[in-house]
């Protein structure tokens, strides 16, 4: 709740209460630890992220996937592409969109043009069946690369690729922070009325379990 209010300061104390005392930290209390790191942004907040990354690597935990995306771009925020590389490297399967989108931010920061291109050329000459999602990329990931191709060599290709992406409908306004802290909605409760019609035994409108108990 704290996390989804914005209250990230009053998260990182809930989370430092729960250390401090003890308590183990599940998949979804580590992915909510990462995310708090990555959305305040700061140097302690990195040192704090960094350390739970470590202490989870050194008792051999699984981390969730999409907390090893919030441990790769905190760093990109913080400049370090370097670690930002070695956090994405560990990540077991990166085929989901959030993955690509880190994948070649990673790339456009390290300078890596002619990488970055390779990635959107092969999202164009994907081959999918039509009823299966083209890779889509953010704007401001593609913006990235444009703006780190200026007069390079591959500057026209990358122009091009780019052009023919958002023809395709493959740039969307979606950003990596809004991918990144993205909230599914829980699964749909049962209509109330269908329980309560569920508590009463269709053949002797009882109370189903004390029609249960009697039988």
């Amino acid at each position: 709740m704290l996390f989804m209010k914005g209250l990230y300061e009053s998260s990182l104390d809930v989370l430092r209460d729960m250390k401090n005392q003890g308590m183990p930290f599940n998949k979804d209390t580590f992915t909510l630890a990462t995310g708090t790191c990555y959305k305040l942004n700061t140097p302690e907040s990195y040192r704090i992220c960094t350390a739970l990354i470590e202490e989870e690597q050194t008792k051999g935990h699984i981390m969730p996937r999409h907390a090893y995306c919030f441990t790769v771009a905190l760093p990109l925020r913080q400049n370090d592409v370097e670690k930002a590389q070695s956090m994405f490297c560990q990540i077991m399967s990166t085929d989901s969109r959030i993955c690509q989108y880190l994948k070649v931010l990673i790339l456009a920061m390290a300078g890596a043009v002619k990488e970055s291109l390779s990635v959107l050329t092969l999202a164009l000459g994907s081959s999918s069946p039509a009823f299966i999602k083209k890779p889509e990329f953010a704007q401001e990931v593609v913006d990235l690369v444009r703006l780190r191709s200026e007069d390079s060599p591959l500057m026209a290709r990358v122009e091009q690729a780019v052009s023919h992406l958002q023809q395709a409908g493959q740039v969307n306004q979606r950003n990596v922070d809004e991918m990144l802290c993205h909230t599914p909605m829980g699964k749909k409760r049962m209509p109330m009325g269908i329980m309560d019609e569920r508590r009463i035994s269709r053949r002797t409108l009882r109370p189903l379990q004390s029609t249960l108990l009697s039988e």
